[in-house]
């Protein structure tokens, strides 16, 4: 049916970006970028949470659970950044786990305080996450691909 022929396409196109060689360095490039987006959000949190009136505690908590779940974040993609060039499987690993946390942690706090905004960076989160899962998969692939190849040689 119809279903069934958009779940393929969109199955089909999803696995033509992941061997386009431009994908992974699109993505790569979209994380540093969140990477430092964060790390803007992490310096004007943390010189706002200076500022707090102890007496609102709710807002209080959440602006301190924004900070630390952006730092923890942030510095998961500085590691997956680093892994990059010797290890892009470990790298993207790194990456789902910063979008994992972004997701789960950041997300709820980000939802108390601005709900569209949330919503939006969600959806984005979402997408992220989807094309990590793909280049996981096909660089998982491939490295086991590779190994049969090395087996069935020696």
């Amino acid at each position: 049916g119809v279903l069934d022929r958009i779940v393929r396409s969109m199955r089909n196109l999803s696995v033509r970006l992941a061997h386009s060689p431009y994908f992974a360095g699109i993505i790569s490039s979209c994380f540093i970028v969140y990477a430092l987006l964060f790390t803007v959000v992490m310096v004007f949190g943390m010189m706002h949470v200076g500022q707090l009136v102890a007496s609102k505690l709710t807002q209080d908590v959440v602006q301190v659970g924004l900070l630390v779940s952006s730092v923890v974040s942030s510095t998961m993609i500085v590691i997956g950044v680093l892994f990059l060039r010797r290890s892009p499987l470990e790298a993207y690993s790194w990456f789902k786990r910063a979008i994992l946390v972004s997701i789960f942690l950041t997300q709820v706090f980000l939802f108390y305080t601005q709900q569209l905004l949330a919503l939006g960076a969600l959806l984005l989160n979402l997408l992220v996450l989807t094309a990590l899962n793909i280049l996981i998969g096909t660089q998982q692939q491939e490295a086991w691909h590779a190994e049969i190849e090395r087996t069935n040689g020696s």
